[in-house]
């Protein structure tokens, strides 16, 4: 029995050998073929295996038919050969003579025969090969060009599909619709078959540019379906959409939030119906932590986006000056309030304040010489300590001259002016999110001793049970902080650990499961953990911009948005293994054309998609991005667009270039050459280039037509490598608008007084964030009465202006409140009435000034005049004059001898 069972397990082992030898000889042999994947050539040696092939099938029919007819004619002239046959009386059986022609083993023909035979087929089939040669040339075989259109079998092999709505996926992420098909399918219900329609989508991490004409559709054939499948996938994506009429909130919002999203509106247009947004909140965290170097980098990159200008010529230093004098400013009110526990103060409302408080008081510095003043704000810098950054930054402002320093003011007020409105100081005093949760959901940061800086901890995540969900090794930052990311599924009752070799504190978690807010709860506390927070959600995030086209006057704060969003997500990849986002994030810019510059905008197509960050640029036309970036960023920019879609143009040289990108193909032209009266003709047959699309017919593309380069996209749904062809979207394949099969889930029409916008800064009270700034004038008793004077007279003249009193009979009034004040207050009375006699001076010379330059002030005359009347600034002058030099001259010297009187 046990030798049977060996011979047995050795006979099945030998088949299993054998098959496997086989099987792995049939996989060597066979070879991968890529469609495309050759160079073309004109197939000579496969013409030569065609010529060889027709000379031997044609030598072996015609030595069988040959063979066949010499000896039927030889058993023919045997037969009539015979003694005794009769040619004339006596029939030939043709039948019988060619049943036995047939038969050559019974019948053979002479060997002499046969190899005179063999000759005679040899030549006659390679003499006829060789006049079939022209036959078996090709003319155009791609050698001007070989590209066509991928085919709808190979778009099923390459991309994933899915239903074009309702359900919900289970193939991964969504992505940009590729292209679209109607399918049958059966149904549940009657009748049990029916049509269906599905996308291919593109699921990997690329960067797409969408190029449509305004009115193209480009919004319902793209941009929403591209909203329904990222939010339908089973992995959803965070998304940020610039959405300038607000209709992509409007048709999303109540869906995304059915679907799980946590969706915000940045609203540009009404900042009382908007999410809260501070641009100084990551600047105040970063100082915090003791990151200074992060947080220049932020306030850097926060000024440069307010004040870079690309065409300021000669004036490039005022703006250049003003970036400077803002970095000094936003610094020192960080310091200031964080040394005094009063960061909630630290808004960019402050910052224009502390420009119009400070940087518009002088004071006499020599009571001797009334003539040497020095401006409140400039002194402040100066007084700061040695090493300051505030004072470095603020430092080439101090040392410009008045008519210089004038300028800088001016040009800060003007961009920071947007940001002392009520509606935008109240959204920019506070946040309605934390920017890294829209990619890093899950987080956990907290500060330990400083002296564990540089050294790991480890951070334990337990069940219920007390059995270990994950474990993580933390490198302690500067200042002792420690952040890190995660992405483990935690429910209320886990446990953490937070351990340093033998020092360790343990917490458990309680997790809210409707609103998913976290506490941790202290067990043992053997090692001192400060400000510990944790922030855990499943939830992923959306967020719209609304930038109105009618009013650039906000349009800074999106762009400072982005690039803030974009650092902070970059910075947190560097935190977690992979160093990408924990959950993708898709940026879809509707009309990028027309959005303000986004700092570095060239480098961050070129590297964020490694960090699972992707962008879909949805442009007019090429020259859009040229004209907003310049030629070389543009180039870099579109380049980095791995999938290229265009919807339709009217520009062409737009057209032009996708006709080139688009490719050529070969084919045969012929050249017809007639002699007089069609007598004799003769055809010439040449290999022509033809693009697989014109430029006028891109130009007419039709409804739901649309083509679609992918250049890096080299591999199918298996992993085979695919030479990536041109896609274009005509016929069966057009691409559908959402409006006719998604407003069920995405109607643009819905009523604006319906939606939910969460605005927790609607009901702020402005006064309650105000800065006292007489506690910043500490270096000089004259510099602070200058300021309360200041401040009486401004108060003053809210009074003038809610009353009918003349001057003189304020001049009176004023006179009796002083015999009535104490005596301490006295010196402030006078400085009050001497600034009020300042100001209808200054008011009546300024009137002159615009009497007499209202038409050189062109267009701003107007609301010039309107400031006179409302007792402006001097910086509040000056923003109409910067690009007027001549007036800007005349304009201080004014000013200057004014308030000197």
């Amino acid at each position: 029995m046990k030798v049977r069972k060996v011979k047995k397990v050795k006979r099945t082992s030998l088949i299993k050998r054998t098959g496997s030898f086989f099987k792995q000889v049939f996989l060597s042999l066979r070879k991968e073929t890529i469609d495309g994947a050759n160079l073309p050539d004109n197939r000579e040696e496969h013409q030569k295996d065609i010529r060889l092939f027709v000379a031997v099938i044609s030598s072996v029919a015609l030595f069988i038919v040959l063979v066949i007819f010499v000896n039927a004619g030889r058993l023919t002239f045997q037969t009539i050969s015979r003694p005794g046959f009769n040619f004339f009386t006596q029939k030939i059986d043709d039948e019988k003579i060619f049943a036995q022609a047939i038969n050559i083993a019974k019948y053979p023909l002479p060997f002499k025969w046969l190899i005179a035979i063999l000759a005679i087929s040899f030549f006659g089939g390679f003499g006829l090969s060789k006049r079939l040669k022209f036959a078996t040339k090709d003319v155009a075989y791609g050698q001007k060009g070989d590209e066509r259109f991928t085919t709808e079998k190979e778009l099923e092999k390459q991309y994933p599909i899915i239903p074009d709505h309702d359900e919900r996926g289970d193939e991964g992420y969504g992505g940009i619709p590729i292209s679209h098909v109607n399918k049958w399918v059966r149904a549940k219900k009657f009748p049990f078959i029916r049509k269906k329609g599905f996308y291919f989508i593109d699921q990997s991490t690329s960067h797409n540019i969408i190029v449509g004409t305004s009115r193209s559709a480009k919004t319902q054939a793209i941009v929403i379906p591209m909203i329904d499948n990222l939010s339908r996938a089973s992995k959803q994506s965070s998304i940020v959409v610039n959405d300038p009429k607000g209709e992509l909130y409007a048709a999303s919002s109540e869906t995304l939030r059915r679907r799980g999203y946590n969706v915000y509106l940045l609203n540009l247009a009404d900042g009382s119906q908007s999410m809260a947004y501070n641009p100084l909140q990551l600047i105040i965290q970063s100082w915090k932590r003791g990151d200074i170097e992060g947080a220049m980098q932020l306030v850097n990159s926060l000024a440069y986006t307010l004040y870079h200008e690309e065409n300021a010529g000669t004036n490039s230093w005022v703006y250049e000056g003003a970036q400077k004098a803002v970095n000094g400013m936003i610094i020192a009110l960080i310091e200031y309030c964080i040394k005094h526990n009063m960061t909630e103060k630290i808004t960019l409302n402050n910052v224009i304040d502390m420009v119009n408080e400070l940087g518009t008081v002088d004071y006499a510095t020599d009571p001797d010489d009334p003539y040497d003043k020095s401006n409140v704000l400039d002194e402040y810098f100066k007084h700061l300590k040695q090493g300051s950054i505030a004072k470095r930054e603020f430092g080439s402002t101090s040392f410009s001259g008045d008519k210089a320093k004038g300028s800088i003011y001016s040009t800060i007020v003007q961009k920071l002016s947007v940001f002392s409105m009520p509606k935008m100081a109240r959204m920019t005093s506070m946040n309605s999110l934390e920017l890294k949760s829209i990619g890093f959901p899950k987080y956990l940061d907290f500060e330990v001793d400083k002296k564990l800086a540089n050294k790991r901890i480890q951070i334990l995540f337990l069940n219920k049970k007390k059995e270990l969900i994950n474990k993580y090794t933390v490198k302690v930052a500067f200042g002792g902080f420690v952040q890190y990311n995660f992405d483990d599924k935690l429910t209320d009752g886990c446990y953490m650990i937070v351990k340093h070799r033998q020092q360790f504190s343990s917490y458990k978690i309680k997790i809210d499961a409707r609103t998913e807010k976290t506490e941790l709860q202290p067990l043992q506390s053997k090692m001192p953990i400060g400000n510990l927070r944790m922030h855990y959600s499943d939830r992923p995030t959306a967020v719209f911009m609304k930038i109105p086209d009618y009013d650039s006057s906000n349009n800074a704060l999106a762009s400072i948005f982005i690039s803030q969003l974009y650092s902070e997500l970059a910075k947190q990849c560097s935190y977690v293994a992979g160093g990408k986002t924990i959950r993708r994030v898709h940026f879809i810019f509707d009309e990028f054309g027309n959005m303000l510059p986004i700092k570095d905008m060239d480098q961050l197509m070129t590297v964020s998609a490694g960090r699972n960050m992707l962008f879909t640029l949805i442009i007019q036309s090429y020259k859009q991005i040229y004209a907003k970036y310049g030629k070389d960023k543009g180039n870099t920019i579109k380049e980095n667009g791995q999938n290229q879609i265009l919807i339709k143009s009217t520009d062409m040289d737009t057209n032009k270039e996708f006709c080139t990108l688009i490719g050529n193909k070969t084919v045969e032209g012929n050249n017809v050459n007639k002699s007089v009266m069609n007598m004799a003709q003769s055809i010439n047959v040449s290999a022509d280039s033809v693009p697989l699309l014109l430029p006028e017919r891109i130009k007419d593309f039709m409804i739901g037509e649309s083509v679609v380069l992918r250049p890096l996209y080299r591999t199918d749904l298996k992993g085979r490598s695919v030479r990536p062809y041109p896609i274009f979207n005509t016929g069966k394949t057009k691409m559908p608008l959402a409006y006719t099969f998604l407003t069920d889930e995405f109607n643009p029409g819905t009523s604006p007084d319906l939606l939910q916008i969460d605005a927790p800064h609607a009901q702020l009270d402005l006064a309650s964030l105000a800065v006292d700034w007489r506690d910043w004038i500490t270096w000089s008793k004259d510099a602070l009465s200058a300021y309360d004077a200041h401040q009486q007279a401004d108060a003053n003249k809210q009074d003038s202006m809610g009353s009918d009193d003349t001057a003189s009979g304020a001049k009176a009034k004023h006179e009796n409140e002083v015999d009535d004040l104490p005596n301490g207050a006295e010196t402030d009375a006078i400085f009050a009435e001497m600034a009020a006699q300042r100001q209808m001076n200054q008011t009546e010379a300024l009137r002159e000034f615009w009497q007499e330059h209202k038409d050189e002030l062109g267009e701003d005359a107007e609301r010039f005049r309107l400031i006179i009347d409302h007792h402006g600034g001097r910086s509040d002058y000056m923003q109409f004059l910067v690009n007027k030099p001549d007036l800007l001259n005349e304009f201080m010297e004014l000013w200057q001898k004014v308030n000197s009187e």
